[in-house]
């Protein structure tokens, strides 16, 4: 069971910074790292929740993390 999302991210990278456009939302995130939208995952932006349709802004700090499943 993969437990993280570091197949997304460049081996080895942590914390990466990308350009977007100006107006992009969140999904482009997803997008750009070719993370699928079925994918069951948390978005955190500045420390809140987020949604896919959220609004990004310059150096906003975005956390995507992989939901846990347990019982």
């Amino acid at each position: 069971m993969e437990l993280t999302m570091s197949k997304y991210r460049p081996e080895g990278q942590k914390e990466i910074a990308i350009e977007l456009p100006q107006g992009a939302k969140m999904i482009s995130i997803l997008d750009y790292f070719g993370i699928p939208p079925e994918e069951p995952i948390l978005i955190v932006k500045n420390g809140r929740t987020a949604t896919t349709e959220d609004a990004l802004s310059e150096g906003d700090l975005i956390i995507v993390l992989p939901l846990l499943e347990g019982g």
